[in-house]
């Protein structure tokens, strides 16, 4: 397995356990946060209903009764022991509840999200003896009330919505992180690489003007030794010669290269240069570039014949006897041709 991969696969597993990290926690927020809701919806009606003898008693004794505390209230009604209603009640309510409904000191909550709202069914536990005879007078056995919860559902609402998005968002927002890391990842390679290439071209460079020193001197002893040596030795220095000429041009493309890597790009066609070509190698054979006759590329004029060179000629020198022909092609991929060449 490559770094590459294992990288990948690990930024993956990372990626993972963020999205399930964060799904979690937000389901345990939202959780949290609608049964606070259910709890603070609750809270009010039994608020309510708790202040539903003091608005009993004050319309009984023909009081204003308190705006704070009916505002809410939809339908409201307090029932004896045997769930018959009494006189009191606010809205339409039913004239019975079943007594077994509820045990005492129990309350049941009903929600309502077609008409948004919440019913609360209590029923008190009075304590039996004298003193609860003394409180039966005020106090009502079962009591009903329903308030509006509209703001209840639109929380409720709003909690259901994120508790299906959180883990939507929580997945996108941590496929971004993990994109933005692997563009970093992919540009700081991109860096070593370039950096690599420079630290490549500065040592090219100090070896190319290294080289040319060792080559000057080379080439003076040559000198020497052609006015000194025996005419026998003049086949041998015209070897030493070639070749030093050969690694100077080699040092100076080199350092050119390194100096303008582009060059000079033109459009070179490719049948006359590589008729020029075979001029320079006469063995070697140029197939006919009968679908080539327009074939050209774009490059540096003389990089171009300093690269086919150095290929025919390894190929001579490698071929032996056989032949070396040079072949373009051209080929067409829907609105764009390609070419190439084989030898």
């Amino acid at each position: 397995m490559t770094r590459t991969t294992r990288g990948t696969l690990f930024t993956v597993a990372i990626a993972l356990s963020a999205i399930a990290a964060g799904a979690l926690l937000s389901a345990v927020f939202i959780r949290s946060e609608r049964e606070r809701n259910k709890l603070l919806a609750q809270y009010e009606a039994e608020r309510i209903a708790s202040g539903l003898s003091l608005l009993i008693a004050q319309a009984t004794r023909g009081e204003e009764v308190s705006t704070e505390l009916t505002a809410p209230i939809i339908r409201a009604a307090t029932y004896d022991a045997r769930g018959r209603v009494e006189g009191i009640r606010i809205g339409q309510v039913p004239l019975r509840l079943d007594p077994r409904m509820l045990a005492r000191g129990e309350d049941r909550f009903e929600y309502h999200p077609d008409t948004e709202s919440l019913t609360l069914y209590r029923r008190r536990w009075v304590p039996g003896g004298a003193f609860a005879r003394g409180r039966r007078s005020i106090d009502n056995e079962f009591t009903l009330v329903e308030v509006d919860a509209s703001a209840y559902f639109r929380t409720e609402r709003r909690l259901v919505a994120a508790q299906i998005g959180s883990p939507i968002l929580i997945a996108a927002i941590v496929a971004a992180g993990a994109g933005l890391v692997r563009t970093n990842a992919r540009y700081r390679r991109r860096l070593d690489a370039q950096r690599q290439l420079v630290q490549l071209g500065a040592a090219a460079r100090t070896m190319a003007h290294e080289i040319r020193n060792p080559l000057s001197a080379i080439r003076l002893k040559t000198g020497l030794l052609r006015r000194t040596a025996p005419a026998a030795a003049t086949p041998e220095i015209d070897v030493i010669d070639v070749e030093v000429r050969r690694l100077t041009l080699l040092a100076d493309r080199v350092s050119d290269f390194i100096r303008d890597p582009a060059g000079h790009p033109e459009t070179v066609l490719l049948k006359p240069f590589l008729n020029s070509l075979a001029e320079r190698f006469p063995s070697l054979q140029i197939a006919d570039p009968n679908p080539a006759d327009r074939l050209a590329v774009r490059f540096d004029r003389e990089r171009l014949r300093s690269v086919l060179e150095n290929l025919v000629q390894n190929a001579i020198e490698s071929g032996g006897d056989a032949p070396v022909t040079v072949a373009a092609h051209t080929a067409s991929n829907g609105s764009r041709r390609k070419g190439w060449m084989t030898m």
